[in-house]
């Protein structure tokens, strides 16, 4: 696995009027501080990324449809170094999905209607993301 990458089910509360599915707690083991949460949706077969934050972690969990993740690791320093490893987020199996600083990612829809809650430990900020097309040659695409 690559350091620092973690995916991890969600606890869920089950009624017969409905469920509870706790996302992130303050005193979680990868909860840091909170910036910002907010949705992103992708259209069926289409892919967004490649994407590196330098300074925010992301918190992803997939509210609709189905998503598949890709993350690799580039980071000289570090032993995972040309690793990568794909997800596939949806609502019948629950998980979140946190990404650390300094890890390329991207990620494809899968179903008509897809939509990922991010929920980071700070506020959006342009000069802390870097984007790549994702047909660069450095990069692994999805096939």
């Amino acid at each position: 696995m690559i350091n620092g990458l973690k995916c991890e089910s969600l606890p869920m509360i089950s009624s017969e009027k409905g469920s509870v599915i706790k996302i992130l707690q303050s005193d979680g083991n990868f909860f840091t501080k909170f910036g910002e949460a907010y949705l992103s949706t992708v259209k069926k077969n289409q892919i967004k990324g490649w994407k590196k934050h330098t300074k925010m972690t992301c918190n992803l969990v997939v509210i609709t449809g189905e998503i598949e993740f890709i993350i690799h690791d580039f980071r000289d320093e570090d032993s995972t170094i040309l690793e990568s490893k794909n997800f596939i987020l949806n609502q019948e199996e629950y998980k979140k999905l946190t990404i650390p600083p300094n890890l390329w990612f991207a990620f494809r829809g899968v179903k008509k209607k897809n939509i990922v809650l991010n929920i980071t430990d700070i506020i959006h900020d342009d000069a802390e993301v870097l984007g790549k097309d994702i047909d660069c040659d450095i990069f692994p695409s999805f096939r």
